[in-house]
């Protein structure tokens, strides 16, 4: 019996360690303001020298660097704003978006029932409003995704990778060791950040292209990279860090 209590105790506790963990992040915002990409070199100063050559090398190519809120969407926050980014320069991209959303919406209340629907609106409202200029600075931008709206852009983005997932299972399936309706399940589920298999379908989904550059102990004097979908020409940089994305921008 003691045994028993011991391990409850034990678990009750760190359950709560956790919770306290993720209110301290709801406190931070879901993306942060532009900082320089120097305080990354900062961050790792006397710590292994590699994570400071890595960083170095990231600095030649990267110019700014944004926080994303560590809640378990962090990989969508961070590509979805992305996204909008690239729609923003690019008219065409955002029609491209919005075709999109438009071209799904029946299937996915279908598929989920008409709660989703409140997800798609909320999502098409960005990108409409990026498209008919009631965003057009970057500050705008930046304001909308801290509004708590911005939570239903980041979901609708975890039923567009398991959508399409469903829809191509035997693209997806043999690289999963479970069947597809179960893996679903988990992208679907609020907390669990995306794995290179969803992330690959949303990504191929919206057509727009990631590269994600992995800042880990790896050997070598620059950081793995890997571009979704592959061997695409990426429109927007993350930064991996062990459970964790955050937003790059190129040097200008």
């Amino acid at each position: 019996m003691s045994d028993y209590y011991s391990t409850a105790e034990a678990s009750l506790a760190s359950a709560q360690h956790e919770d306290e963990i993720l209110a301290k992040e709801r406190e931070k915002p879901r993306v942060g303001d532009q900082e320089d990409i120097s305080v990354l070199a900062k961050e790792v100063a006397g710590g292994d020298p590699l994570f400071i050559i890595k960083a170095k090398s990231l600095a030649e190519t990267y110019g700014t660097i944004r926080r994303v809120r560590k809640d378990g969407s962090c990989f969508l926050r961070a590509y979805l704003y992305g996204v909008a980014q690239v729609c923003m320069s690019d008219k065409t991209e955002v029609e491209k978006v919005l075709q999109y959303l438009d071209g799904n919406k029946a299937e996915l209340i279908k598929t989920y029932g008409d709660h989703v629907e409140d997800f798609h609106d909320i999502t098409n409202e960005l990108f409409t409003d990026i498209k008919n200029n009631i965003i057009k600075t970057p500050e705008e931008l930046h304001a909308r995704f801290q509004d708590s709206q911005s939570d239903y852009v980041a979901y609708y983005g975890r039923f567009i990778a398991s959508t399409y997932m469903r829809d191509n299972s035997d693209l997806f399936s043999p690289f999963l060791d479970v069947d597809i309706k179960t893996y679903c399940n988990t992208v679907e589920t609020v907390g669990c950040e995306l794995e290179h298999v969803s992330i690959m379908a949303l990504t191929t989904a919206l057509g727009t292209p990631v590269k994600i550059e992995y800042f880990d102990l790896s050997p070598g004097d620059k950081c793995n990279s890997h571009s979704f979908p592959e061997g695409s020409n990426p429109q927007i940089f993350l930064l991996y860090r062990p459970g964790h994305y955050d937003l790059l921008s190129l040097r200008k």
